[in-house]
């Protein structure tokens, strides 16, 4: 397994402290089919270690969002997987079984599955939005008028729905459903106080 570390020296007075610092290993992503000419292209993209979800979501790998994304300070050991959402063309790309390695792998956005449904506002209610999330990455979705919803670019597997919306005196109102990439629902949101 290829892992790096650094050698740090401090000096302190008489004597001389090394710390070893083991950094982790590397993986990099390149997308294969990026548009041309374009600039910004992705939603998000997670890296989530197979063996366990980390206790703080903060603390799972980050990567600049880009043609390519490089993660750094991964175990070695652990193998990962990957989701990758496109910004507004409904791509996704899911791998799992991982290893860190310091090769840039080649990976391509596929056309993802969409969940629709209808939100069921309670009367005055407004601007409601919808979002899915599976695990530690959400999608929000578009909502129309008359409360169509539709959220695209999912990887398959469950997802969590949640929609929101704005009611008088600011009361809000909120419902959610489990479903699977793919399916058609229906969300009763149910009034709350503020």
């Amino acid at each position: 397994m290829d892992t790096w570390s650094r050698r740090m020296e401090v000096r302190t007075g008489e004597t001389d402290v090394v710390y070893e610092v083991d950094l982790g290993a590397p993986l990099s992503f390149e997308i294969a089919n990026w548009p041309k000419g374009q600039r910004e292209y992705l939603r998000f993209a997670v890296l989530l270690p197979e063996s366990h979800l980390p206790e703080n979501p903060s603390l799972r790998p980050h990567a600049r969002l880009g043609r390519t994304m490089r993660f750094e300070g991964l175990d070695p050991d652990e193998t990962y997987t990957l989701r990758v959402v496109g910004m507004d063309d409904g791509t996704c790309f899911v791998g799992s079984g991982i290893v860190p390695g310091p090769d840039v792998r080649r990976i391509r956005l596929v056309p993802g599955r969409t969940i629709r449904g209808q939100l069921l506002l309670p009367p005055g209610h407004e601007k409601p939005s919808v979002t899915a999330s599976s695990g530690l990455d959400g999608v929000s979705g578009t909502v129309d008028e008359r409360g169509a919803f539709e959220i695209r670019g999912l990887p398959d597997g469950e997802w969590r729905v949640k929609a929101r919306a704005s009611g008088p005196d600011g009361t809000w109102s909120m419902g959610e459903v489990f479903v699977e990439a793919g399916d058609e629902v229906g969300i009763l949101l149910e009034e709350h106080d503020g």
